[in-house]
């Protein structure tokens, strides 16, 4: 990930009160990317161990100040725990692209984003590659429409068909090996044909239920205006599909309603229906079989639901400005207040009841892991209180400790001395991470509070970036430049 000079990166445990009636909750740790241009976050995932991966893109600057270009982007990964570890990103395919999961510690990017060329002379293929940005395969070039894509823990899964919404042509659902070859198979959709009106598949992820099953959401729509080939969405549904035929499918009886997110629990389907700008919201839950086990109305109002989770047997459902827990009988377990942010983009939960939520606070990207408190009447609101603050500032505590870094630029060695408060004594353990530009590691020593320096002549000119743990917590981030 190539930084800018004056890029800080906050990361800010922030403590928020609620008036009674509100149902309690924490922000553990919220990670602000913030540089000189504006970013978005696209997908991100949770892998085994925790670690999440957010695919981010940038704001190009363009000649015309009305006009928003995003077209270079990388990948961060940040601990459990809200600590950086580290950056990814591929020289020459900077052209917002998207950073999938592929097995343990690989890549995959696809599609028009790379200037060179495969060895087939292809320059619109898929690509492998490790956690350190380097090429490990080319593969074969993806459909030229895509229009799902689901990830999985061994493969990825491409769901495409022709671009051509009032012809009902074949699903293609292709499997990507490691060799980064494609097998496709070809499901007819001509039942789900509706007399003048066009198909698209949904929004929604497709969800992989059983051994060969899937859950695919699909919209029905009008042409935009007499004569368009493009569509303007109506109504729309699901439909399950198994040993490629399809077995099932669901049409909301309401007009103009259609599933807009879907979830799997216990092989239960839990489809919330909704209309566009309308407040009344649904939830339906499904057998594998198709029959309809239960639902309730859920959040009766105009907040857009931006995305849909399960965890140990709740509904969580995300909102702009809130959180929902619901139960299966449609008791409303917990609502929960987010910090004020822009934009919501969806979220991934972890089994403590926690939830991490992607978006942007002043257009730029920030992660925040929400932890769920019991209901309680709890003080009224309090200021937002920062504990750990990760930035080019030398110093983050500037009424209590002073730290000074130099020479910088240096040619040899980096010194530093600390001034600490009470709170940082005694100092057990004090240690240093270098890592490039690119976030590689480069090197990580213990220190001496009272006489701490490195040697950097190992080091290759340019710029780092380094971090101090004192007593195994955070307590400096900062640059300097070799010489």
């Amino acid at each position: 990930m190539k930084f800018k000079n004056n890029l800080e990166i906050f990361f800010t445990i922030l403590i928020f009160f609620f008036s009674a009636n509100i149902y309690g909750q924490g922000v553990i740790w919220s990670f602000h990317l913030s540089e000189e241009e504006e970013n978005l976050p696209q997908r991100f995932w949770v892998d085994e161990d925790g670690v999440s991966h957010l695919n981010i893109i940038k704001r190009s600057k363009t000649r015309d100040k009305y006009s928003t270009s995003y077209n270079e982007s990388y990948l961060i990964k940040i601990s459990r725990d809200g600590d950086f570890v580290g950056s990814l990103s591929v020289s020459n395919c900077k052209n917002r692209t998207s950073f999938l999961p592929f097995r343990k510690n690989r890549y995959l990017i696809y599609g028009y984003n790379c200037v060179e060329e495969t060895a087939n002379g292809d320059k619109h293929g898929s690509r492998l590659f490790n956690e350190k940005g380097v090429l490990m395969r080319a593969g074969e070039s993806l459909p030229d429409y895509r229009e799902l894509i689901h990830l999985g823990e061994e493969r990825i899964t491409i769901f495409s068909r022709k671009m051509d919404f009032f012809v009902y042509s074949p699903l293609n659902i292709g499997y990507l090996n490691k060799r980064l070859k494609a097998r496709y198979d070809s499901v007819s959709i001509q039942e789900l044909k509706l007399a003048g009106y066009g198909f698209t598949l949904g929004q929604d992820s497709p969800l992989k239920i059983g051994k060969s099953g899937w859950v695919i959401p699909f919209e029905y729509g009008v042409p935009q205006y007499e004569g368009s080939d493009a569509m303007r969405t109506t109504h729309g549904g699901f439909f399950v599909v198994d040993k490629n035929k399809i077995s099932w499918k669901y049409i909301p009886e309401e007009k103009y309603y259609y599933p807009v997110k879907l979830a799997l629990h216990n092989d239960q389907i839990v489809a919330l229906v909704a209309r566009q700008n309308r407040p009344k919201k649904y939830i339906k839950i499904f057998d594998k079989a198709g029959n309809i086990q239960g639902g309730f109305e859920a959040i009766n109002g105009l907040n857009k639901v931006e995305d849909m989770k399960m965890q140990n047997g709740k509904i969580i459902l995300l909102t702009p400005q809130f959180v929902y827990y619901y139960s299966f009988t449609g008791e409303m377990l917990k609502k929960v207040r987010l910090p004020e942010m822009e934009f919501v983009q969806n979220m991934e939960t972890y089994d403590d009841h926690s939830v991490l939520i992607a978006g942007t606070r002043d257009k730029k990207t920030l992660l925040t892991r929400i932890g769920i408190k019991d209901q309680v009447e709890i003080a009224p609101i309090e200021q937002e209180k920062p504990i750990v603050k990760f930035s080019s500032i030398e110093s983050l505590s500037e009424e209590e400790s002073v730290v000074s870094v130099f020479p910088n630029p240096t040619t040899r060695t980096l010194n530093f001395t600390f001034q600490l408060s009470q709170k940082e004594k005694p100092v057990q353990s004090c240690i240093i991470e270098v890592f490039s530009v690119g976030g590689k590691k480069v090197m990580q020593k213990n220190l001496a509070v009272e006489n701490a320096q490195i040697e950097v002549t190992g080091l290759a000119s340019g710029t780092y970036f380094y971090r101090i743990l004192i007593n195994k917590s955070a307590f400096l981030a900062g640059q300097f430049v070799k010489i």
